[in-house]
């Protein structure tokens, strides 16, 4: 059984650097929409999610991929337009920590045993993603005005890449389902471990789980 199908990577990668498109437009004709703290974290933390889970071998690196081309590409535009914002706010400054803390640890343990744990990096970028959607909820939780189509488009970009690499690049559900021998023989591992299943699809499954909940709340 071949391990994954080329036109869902495509997808993945594809919808969601295009959930983009709205930020993008948005920041063309409102600098001051681009805030560079946020989106250098960004940055920072998906460069991590992408690298740790390529190294290791985690089919959920498409998805950080995109994330990290978009992400790139507002901090570019950012930086090209001028007139941008630079707030560093209480989730962001958490976030910093987190990602500091995170490749602390990696390169003081690698640089002391000369083995380099990226599930350090892996699981710290996760949970800076996690604490980037806190000012998103927190935002649509209060009165507001009904976000724009585009941005919901994009969101909705997101989430799609999300599902489509959980379900059927990454294969969660399939792994979950097969018996032992057949996994072993499909996915070229030594052996059927759930906990690693889990593992391997714990960035998409975040993101699965946050953007829902962030576009319910949006369109309440």
């Amino acid at each position: 059984m071949p391990r994954n199908n080329g036109f869902w990577k495509w997808v993945v990668l594809t919808v969601t650097v295009g959930g983009f498109v709205p930020l993008v437009i948005g920041g063309y004709h409102h600098h001051s929409e681009i805030n560079l703290a946020a989106f250098g974290l960004w940055t920072i933390s998906m460069a991590m999610a992408f690298a740790s889970s390529f190294y290791m071998g985690y089919d959920t690196w498409r998805l950080a991929l995109g994330y990290l081309i978009g992400n790139v590409t507002m901090v570019v535009l950012g930086l090209s337009l001028g007139g941008y914002t630079f707030n560093l706010g209480t989730s962001e400054t958490l976030s910093l920590y987190t990602l500091v803390t995170a490749l602390s640890a990696w390169g003081a343990i690698g640089t002391i045993t000369k083995r380099w744990n990226n599930r350090l990096l892996f699981f710290g970028a996760i949970a800076s993603d996690i604490l980037s959607f806190v000012p998103q909820l927190m935002q649509y939780l209060k009165p507001h005005e009904r976000p724009t189509s585009l941005l919901f488009v994009g969101w909705t970009c997101w989430g799609l890449g999300a599902v489509v690499s959980f379900i059927f690049v990454e294969k969660f559900f399939t792994k979950l389902t097969m018996g032992e021998k057949g996994y072993v023989v499909a996915f070229d591992k030594p052996s059927k471990h759930i906990m690693q299943i889990f593992e391997e699809s714990a960035f998409s499954f975040e993101n699965v789980a946050l953007i829902a909940i962030t576009i319910w709340v949006m369109a309440r």
